[in-house]
């Protein structure tokens, strides 16, 4: 075959360098201007490389080695050449702009518009979508350009080609090195912003330290919200009139107005002050904003003040703008701090496909070293939360990427070793579970974020001082972390705080510390911790000999186990409920409450009856013709005759009489 190639006539090797080029964009008939001059006329010479094999009936060639022998035989400048008047013939025949700048790739710069327009259009049409991107955005570079459209496109280059970690941040950095008049400062902070949300704010700090714009600039809320988020620092910088954080107020833009929440939310100071400007940054009245770290220091702000609405819509936009423009580090960080959000409100599912998805978008090889290692603590507490122990000690021997120098630097990295402590605390290990939360605290303390609303490392750090048989620290660790939990207030930090305090204290306020730790996380949007909290108290309630009302607090952790799939936590209940059953009765206790049942009208003794069925008080309201509130009012002398605390009281005092020991799932 290739000696064939080598005796074709000029005019027949032209035709067919055209059909290699162009030939699957292009029919026959449109590549004679590309074939030049032929002896033969076009139908006959097509039917003459058609009929000994080199170009098949339909489609590219048959064979991938003629194609590269024809264009072999050509010289480099001849060959983009031929694909820059490809380009231009499709252009001229209005084929699509995707197959336009799929022959610029071949050709030289063309320094026409239509030829930019192209290969941009081809970029951001695959933006999303793993490298696709990157070849489109570096031809385009190649034309002639004005500075602020060469910057422009620099940094969509770097934020779109998934490079390693390292050239990424370079690039990104490399993106933003032209002058700082006019637009172009727009860029800089569009870059700066990408290496906040890449994990690099020390390449970001940088950056933002070369400019010098004034007070005057549009762009000062901005170039302050990214120089807060990039140096964790509420300092002002007189030099580039930025002001401190501390003068953050409502009026103000909304970048400036992300970070300064973020910043207020770190230190656990004013929750009230935090959800505000956090809400001011997300407002689309207040104006729009391109950038990604504010909007998402935005809704980690609002989980920290139990907003996860609001804070989950946050994401959404964050996500949507990011897979438009092709920033695939910022849509991976919007995916994985989501994951951490549905996780938290007991959605396991939704946080596995986020997890799910942040990989498939963004290869993980190709991650910054701390998103990498959130995303393997998000794994952790995923099969925690499914009670699948060895998927996340998987996950937790994962080796994690990173110099020695750099590794443990970023916050995010105190995600993999809270993650880490609480899968060696439930198994046993409380030296490797007190070593992790340490250096979570180690970390989250040299940044001077004190808030447990973060991570709540110094509770959990005292159980495994209790485990390992130091009292004193344990007691000094809860109590350090109830102070600051109450200045934040908010009922998971201080919830929180009650759990770990009912597990870590001595058993005489395990019952207390746990009744208050349910009370107020019953409302918060941590259910997987919610429902842990109910089967502590239960525990604590049949280690103390209390069982009346145990069986009610495992009715509602069964089914809010059952509701979120949490497998471990269901067999927890199965557990206990079995344990309940093998509780002894208190001699005489059945007859005094059936006694005091006797007592009752036949109306409240219904009542009773239906309570114990389970029956809510809209159905018994239904059933006995009466309203809600008449009920309620009815309930309450119920509960005060018979000396229980709430319908679950009421409910076990029967149930055990009745030997209602069933999984309450």
């Amino acid at each position: 075959m290739l000696g064939l190639l080598g005796r074709l006539p000029d005019d027949l090797r032209r035709l067919l360098r055209a059909f290699v080029v162009a030939g699957h964009v292009l029919t026959p008939e449109q590549l004679g201007p590309l074939a030049g001059r032929q002896t033969l006329p076009p139908a006959r010479a097509w039917r003459v490389l058609v009929g000994i094999g080199l170009v098949p009936g339909r489609g590219r060639c048959a064979d991938p080695g003629i194609a590269t022998w024809v264009l072999a035989g050509m010289t480099r400048a001849d060959r983009a050449e031929l694909y820059g008047a490809a380009a231009e013939l499709a252009h001229r025949c209005a084929l699509p702009e995707e197959d336009v700048a799929r022959l610029l790739l071949g050709a030289g710069p063309a320094g026409t518009r239509w030829a930019l327009d192209a290969l941009l259009a081809a970029a951001r049409s695959v933006a999303g979508q793993a490298g696709e991107a990157a070849p489109y955005y570096r031809r385009a570079l190649l034309e002639p350009l004005a500075d602020t459209t060469r910057a422009q496109l620099t940094l969509e280059l770097a934020a779109a080609d998934g490079a390693a970690p390292h050239t990424g941040e370079v690039r990104l950095a490399r993106a933003a090195l032209t002058p700082t008049a006019g637009p172009l400062l727009g860029e800089r902070l569009a870059a700066a912003d990408l290496l906040v949300t890449r994990c690099a704010p020390e390449r970001a700090a940088g950056l933002l330290n070369g400019l010098a714009p004034g007070t005057a600039t549009p762009d000062l809320g901005s170039l302050a919200a990214l120089h807060w988020l990039a140096t964790d620092s509420p300092d002002g910088v007189p030099a580039l009139g930025i002001p401190p954080a501390a003068y953050a107020e409502d009026r103000l833009d909304p970048d400036r107005a992300g970070a300064a929440a973020w910043l207020t939310a770190t230190r656990g100071t004013d929750p009230r002050r935090a959800r505000k400007l956090a809400r001011i940054a997300l407002s689309p009245v207040r104006g729009d904003t391109r950038l990604y770290a504010p909007r998402i220091a935005a809704a980690w702000t609002l989980m920290a003040t139990d907003d996860p609405l609001e804070a989950a819509e946050a994401l959404d936009g964050v996500l949507a703008d990011a897979r438009r423009r092709g920033s695939r580090a910022a849509a991976a960080l919007a995916l994985l701090t989501r994951g951490r959000l549905s996780l938290r409100r007991g959605r396991v599912p939704a946080a596995e496909a986020d997890a799910e998805a942040a990989v498939e978008g963004y290869p993980l090889t190709r991650w910054p070293p701390p998103m990498a290692r959130a995303w393997l603590g998000l794994q952790i507490l995923l099969g925690l939360a499914r009670g699948d122990r060895d998927a996340a000690e998987r996950a937790a021997a994962t080796p994690t990427r990173g110099t020695a120098a750099r590794r443990g630097r970023h916050h995010l990295d105190t995600q993999l070793l809270f993650a880490r402590g609480l899968l060696d605390w439930t198994g046993q290990r409380p030296r490797a579970a007190l070593h992790h939360f340490q250096e979570c605290g180690r970390i989250l303390l040299s940044r001077g974020w004190v808030n447990p609303a973060l991570v709540p490392w110094r509770s959990l750090a005292g159980v495994a001082q209790r485990d390992l048989g130091h009292p004193e620290a344990a007691e000094e660790l809860v109590t350090a972390e109830w102070e600051l939990a109450r200045a934040w207030g908010t009922r998971t930090a201080t919830g929180l705080t009650h759990l770990f305090a009912g597990i870590a204290l001595p058993a005489g306020s395990a019952s207390f510390r746990l009744t208050r730790a349910v009370e107020a996380l019953r409302d918060s949007p941590e259910r997987i911790w919610y429902v842990t909290a109910v089967l502590r108290l239960a525990e604590a309630q049949l280690d103390a000999g209390q069982p009346a009302g145990v069986s009610g607090l495992l009715h509602e952790a069964g089914r809010l186990a059952k509701a979120y799939r949490l497998d471990a936590q269901s067999a927890r209940v199965r557990e206990l409920t079995a344990r309940l059953a093998a509780q002894p009765r208190p001699a005489g206790s059945a007859q005094r409450a059936d006694r005091k049942r006797q007592a009752l009208s036949e109306t409240s003794a219904q009542v009773v009856d239906m309570v114990v069925q389970g029956l809510p008080n809209a159905e018994i309201a239904r059933r006995l013709a009466v309203g809600k509130r008449a009920v309620e009012v009815r309930l309450t002398r119920i509960y005060r005759h018979f000396g229980v605390a709430g319908r679950a009281e009421l409910r076990a005092l029967f149930a055990l009489e009745d030997g209602e020991f069933g999984t309450p799932c």
